[in-house]
């Protein structure tokens, strides 16, 4: 990820080194003992949160690679992924497009590694709304989904089907 976000003209922190009760130590930024600007913290269970800092918390751009090795590539307000971002498993999944409060949530699209895909609208972490599925072997419905499932009556249409 390319930072091109900065803090505000007179909000950039001095370069410091801080060490917390629980083992993590953060590099970078800070301003009051506050983390604030640029910086990295580094957790005792292998986590990394790399970006932008403001008032002690994750605001602005920044990747998180969290323990098990997923990775959230995106817009950070107040410790919580807000805004565009995209999320990377492990197991080869991912998801590209909106968040709120740390779920998916407004346009997105999903892939898992098999080749199925879902582009649509997200609530709440979860498909909601108008949504596309591509199953891999070329069918797909377009329709309405409720918590992750097709809604209703198949009011979309089934395309490649026999």
């Amino acid at each position: 990820m390319e930072f091109k976000q900065k803090p505000a003209k007179g909000q950039q922190g001095e370069q410091k080194t801080i060490e917390y009760k629980d083992g993590s130590v953060y590099v970078g930024q800070v301003l009051a003992g506050k983390r604030q600007g640029y910086g990295q913290q580094n957790w005792l269970d292998g986590a990394q949160y790399t970006g932008y800092w403001e008032n002690d918390m994750t605001n602005g751009k920044g990747k998180f690679r969290y323990a098990d090795g997923d990775v959230y590539d995106g817009d950070w307000v107040n410790d919580k992924a807000n805004g565009y971002g995209e999320y990377m498993r492990t197991n080869g999944s991912q998801y590209v497009g909106q968040w709120k409060d740390d779920q998916q949530h407004g346009e997105g699209t999903e892939t898992w590694p098999d080749g199925t895909k879902f582009v649509g609208t997200y609530r709440d972490g979860a498909k909601n709304g108008q949504g596309t599925y591509y199953w891999d072997d070329g069918t797909k419905y377009e329709g309405n989904w409720a918590d992750n499932q097709i809604e209703g009556f198949v009011r979309g249409s089934w395309i490649g089907m026999l």
